[in-house]
């Protein structure tokens, strides 16, 4: 299911009809992320992913444009959010500091959510630990951790085919990136299998390749030629940043 506390971490232990509802826009207990408070905030966190430099954190482009990119969801909601960019060496208990002074200089406005990017796998699931323990209501969303996941990108990938097709159980489905490396295209492959869907892959030069994790949950082929039965393809979205890592 989705929950610790309804946060939204990753698309691999989600099931059918819990995507299903998300991607139709239903909006119910068992979805994660839904606004009930008068005057919710929304905290935006996102670490950087290069050196630091003298001046203070030097954010990637690519978590600029997430962090751009949620600032305008949130405002499309009526909520001014809060950014915050911490640096690579604070540890998730200054996080945890932070979010208490946060909240005590909102008053009575509460945190519902925080929007995590960082560049190593497990942090949104760690922050959501740390909050549970210390017996925080807000709702994590995973924008992205390392080479985990990113299950809003993903669903952005699945979204269109889920919208042509309606019911995937059984699509097959062509999947090209860099597919150990990249948590869109991992996000993206959790939710089509989960949808009833048939990911499969293709080895591409200079990108990391399915056939070195048996675990991995698609069909891989070595040529184009052996994949003309799939009914879609998608192109999972890649920067110079993950092709350099």
């Amino acid at each position: 299911t989705v929950n610790r506390g309804r946060d939204f971490l990753g698309l691999a232990d989600l099931n059918k009809q819990t995507i299903e509802d998300l991607l139709s826009g239903k909006r119910d207990s068992a979805a994660p992320i839904t606004f009930g408070a008068s005057d919710p905030s929304v905290v935006i966190m996102t670490w950087p992913c290069r050196d630091e430099g003298a001046n203070g954190p030097l954010i990637d482009t690519e978590d600029q444009s997430v962090s751009e990119s949620f600032t305008s969801a949130a405002r499309a909601l009526g909520i001014e959010p809060i950014k915050v960019h911490p640096h690579r060496d604070e540890s998730l208990r200054d996080i945890l500091n932070s979010l208490e002074a946060i909240a005590a200089q909102g008053n009575e406005r509460e945190i519902q959510a925080i929007v995590v990017r960082h560049p190593r796998a497990g942090v949104p699931r760690q922050i959501s630990d740390i909050l549970r323990t210390h017996a925080y209501t807000s709702r994590v969303i995973n924008a992205g951790d390392g080479s985990n996941e990113d299950p809003t990108e993903g669903f952005a990938c699945i979204y269109p085919v889920w919208k042509l097709f309606g019911d995937l159980e059984g699509i097959k489905v062509l999947l090209l990136g860099d597919y150990l490396r990249d948590p869109v295209l991992r996000s993206t492959v959790y939710g089509l299998k989960n949808l009833g869907a048939e990911p499969h892959t293709l080895v591409i030069p200079g990108f990391s390749s399915p056939a070195s994790a048996p675990e991995w949950p698609v069909a891989t082929h070595p040529r184009l030629s052996d994949v003309t039965t799939v009914e879609v393809i998608v192109v999972a979205p890649f920067t110079f940043t993950r092709l350099a890592e």
